[in-house]
């Protein structure tokens, strides 16, 4: 199997964009490459695909490192991607200071993944926003609408702190 080196933007995490400008803001300018996205896009091959208030939408490709031993996506590749767009439809909401976090995610695997097989579309939605808490859902499908996998999860919102040194 050939090696698989890559490099990513360094993200300096003391940078707390999120104190500077509200979740939309961020998410849009990450999209537009204006920010250096977190290295786990890079690492997976995850991009955004869109985001608007409350909604947001990724695209993964199925690739070989993203396998496990019986050529079948790794549920917890699925998972990442289903819990990034929901979290970032529940960051497309929050207020400048505010930051999200999950608290419970919930996947059901539908239909194997095989590599190779097309990119992946997870869309992520909000289903209700509250003062502390935020529920959302997300479906993965496959590039002709077949639906791969489901999910639910719920963030947490707080006040956006400062990252100890």
């Amino acid at each position: 199997m050939p090696a698989r080196n890559y490099e990513w933007d360094a993200v300096d995490v003391t940078q707390d964009f999120l104190a500077q400008m509200p979740g939309i803001e961020y998410c849009r300018r990450v999209l537009n490459k204006g920010y250096p996205a977190a290295p786990i896009f890079k690492t997976m091959g995850i991009e955004v695909e869109s985001v608007v208030p409350a909604m947001a939408v990724f695209t993964m490709q199925p690739h070989a490192y993203l396998m496990h031993g019986r050529g079948i996506l790794n549920g917890g590749a699925m998972s990442t991607l289903l819990d990034m767009a929901m979290s970032w439809a529940a960051l497309s909401i929050l207020p400048q200071g505010s930051t999200c976090t999950t608290v419970h995610l919930s996947v059901d695997f539908v239909r194997p993944v095989p590599a190779g097989s097309g990119p992946i579309r997870a869309e992520g939605r909000i289903v209700n926003s509250g003062r502390r808490l935020i529920l959302l859902e997300a479906k993965a499908t496959t590039p002709e609408g077949k639906l791969l996998a489901s999910a639910n999860s719920t963030c947490l919102i707080s006040e956006r702190t400062s990252p100890k040194p």
